[in-house]
């Protein structure tokens, strides 16, 4: 058995567990935690009206005796479960919550606006191109963000000195149907000095562009990734001055990420996960600032390149016509609303 059919296979098997399994799954828990929800909003009705009874008007041996003298002396572990379990049942609801019907119709039909205005920025593609060589990006301005994967530090998800206020360029739409990874998350935080990123910077000037026509960024696609041991390794058979082909072919590397890294106003660990999980690295990147209806900074656009095709000049009129249809028609969508 090679290795394309072992990984068919278990695409196979991924796509029967996810739609037979844990989709049904996924309904009965998302049944059971709205009835919890409710159920805890009862307890809580509960207790409070119990709270208000006059223990002393009813009968010892009244059927209601019992649970009421119960619920009074233990209120506040009643109360603290409540909350709880009320508190826990929102989170798990919003963490496996499912998109509507109408939601996944905006996004095939956003998906679609990006296509087009892919088409427009990179007019001369050959056919048949790669849609991940050629991207664009749209990236929502958010100034709290919970979740952060992968971490941005070692100890604190956001980064040191950070927190989940410190304001965020989050993916939420890509062109094409390749590459849709939502967990890239750039700093771009009210000391617009800090930004990350080229979409960091693009936030912090208006546009934003790195790896033009005359001086590309360094084509690190297709490179290996060398771990840290192995890096330290490297590092220390230079520093010691032993002839090694390898660690010369290593040094030639690590200046080449080193370089994009810094290109890129990015972490050079950054980089290299990059190369580790084969991710594209784009040889040029443009990004221009989205506005909403107020005219304020809603969000970021970016437009990256892989090959020799580079996004065409803002200053181009189909540019400018192509970005204000698709400015247009997100403000239509209520993209700007959420």
């Amino acid at each position: 058995m090679d290795a394309h059919s072992v990984v068919y296979d278990l695409n196979f098997l991924f796509i029967v567990v996810y739609r037979y399994l844990w989709c049904p799954v996924r309904r009965i828990i998302l049944s059971l935690f709205k009835w919890l929800d409710w159920l805890s909003i009862l307890c809580l009705g509960i207790v409070g009206y119990v709270l208000d009874l006059d223990l002393s008007r009813l009968e010892s041996n009244s059927f209601f005796y019992n649970p009421v003298d119960w619920i009074q002396g233990n209120a506040p572990l009643v109360l603290l479960l409540s909350v709880s379990l009320l508190a826990i049942s929102r989170i798990l609801r919003w963490w496996l919550r499912g998109k509507t019907n109408e939601q996944k119709i905006i996004d095939r039909h956003i998906s679609e606006l990006l296509d087009k205005f892919r088409q427009v920025c990179f007019p001369e593609l050959p056919p048949n191109t790669p849609i991940d060589h050629n991207r664009v990006t749209l990236f929502k301005h958010v100034d709290f963000k919970f979740w952060m994967w992968p971490f941005k530090g070692l100890f604190n998800p956001w980064g040191y000195w950070l927190g989940p206020w410190s304001g965020w360029l989050c993916v939420i739409y890509r062109s094409g149907h390749v590459t849709q990874d939502g967990t890239t998350v750039f700093l771009a935080p009210d000391a617009a000095q800090n930004s990350e990123g080229v979409a960091g910077q693009t936030w912090r000037r208006g546009a934003y562009r790195v790896g033009s026509e005359g001086s590309k960024l360094p084509d690190l696609n297709g490179e290996e990734y060398i771990s840290f041991v192995g890096r330290l390794w490297f590092k220390t058979i230079r520093w010691l001055n032993i002839s090694s082909t390898k660690a010369e072919r290593f040094d030639k590397l690590d200046r080449r990420v080193r370089d994009y890294a810094k290109n890129t106003n990015t972490s050079v660990e950054s980089v290299w996960q990059r190369l580790k999980k084969r991710k594209t690295c784009p040889t040029s990147i443009l990004g221009v600032t989205i506005r909403d209806e107020k005219k304020e900074c809603w969000g970021v656009l970016v437009m990256d390149s892989s090959n020799e095709h580079s996004c065409i000049d803002t200053t181009e009129k189909k540019f400018r016509d192509g970005l204000s249809l698709l400015n247009r028609e997100l403000r239509r969508y209520g993209i700007f609303e959420g």
